[in-house]
């Protein structure tokens, strides 16, 4: 089974590098309670509540890699400091588990940890809420005096985001040394893997390898995007 996060805006998805013991799914129905003379309290149902997930979990330190709950390693406080974004942000997610059928537009709606044993690793929690899209209508003429064709009305012209900006990977060049030139800090390569992650492991294979070892392998002719 894999457990991965991929925000609906198209950025870096993220995947859990061990699993869970058990996933805890919540649903159900909500009603309304009516009072009715000769009957009491009656509930009708007018919809369904939002349905949640969670788990308890770790993200083991650099000792136990290779060990059989590990599918990958991942550096555990990297793995905070991405949920930590995820639940900040607000961002919707598409909440996959493999294996199991859940595949939920979601948000983070809780995310807490824990320095847990002397490998390193973190002990955490989180909880994931159904994600719904609002569609709201404001009456234009009611705000406007009942003036259809005022200016009010005319929808207001949005400029174009900016291309996003890329980098073809040349002979000689690390992650490090193309974060250090684009993103003003080396220390930040893990950024330009995570929002490359698909391409540069498709090239490593292409040349033989079986992974990139986490960006180790990088290869000239790669055009990567470069993280805002």
């Amino acid at each position: 089974m894999e457990i991965i996060l991929k925000p609906l805006d198209g950025s870096a998805r993220f995947e859990f590098p061990s699993l869970p013991a058990d996933i805890t799914v919540h649903n159900g129905a909500n009603y309304q309670t009516y009072k009715i003379i000769g009957l009491g309290d009656v509930q009708i149902p007018k919809g369904t509540n939002c349905e949640e997930i969670s788990w308890d979990s770790i993200f083991y330190g650099p000792s136990k890699q290779g060990e059989p709950m590990m599918q990958t390693y991942m550096d555990p406080l990297r793995c905070v400091e991405i949920l930590e974004r995820f639940r900040d942000k607000g961002t919707p997610l598409t909440v996959m588990c493999t294996d199991v059928g859940i595949n939920r537009d979601m948000t983070v709606s809780n995310f807490q940890w824990k320095p847990y044993g002397g490998h390193g690793s973190v002990k955490y929690s989180i909880s994931f809420t159904q994600w719904k899209t609002l569609q709201v209508r404001v009456n234009r003429d009611a705000e406007t005096n009942n003036a259809p064709n005022s200016a009010a009305d005319t929808p207001e012209e949005r400029p174009e985001p900016p291309p996003a900006q890329t980098y073809t990977v040349k002979s000689g060049d690390t992650l490090w040394r193309i974060a250090q030139k684009n993103l003003g800090n080396g220390a930040n390569w893990p950024k330009l893997y995570d929002a490359n992650k698909d391409t540069i492991e498709a090239a490593a294979k292409k040349h033989g390898k079986k992974s990139s070892d986490k960006g180790h392998w990088i290869y000239p002719g790669t055009t990567l995007t470069i993280p805002s």
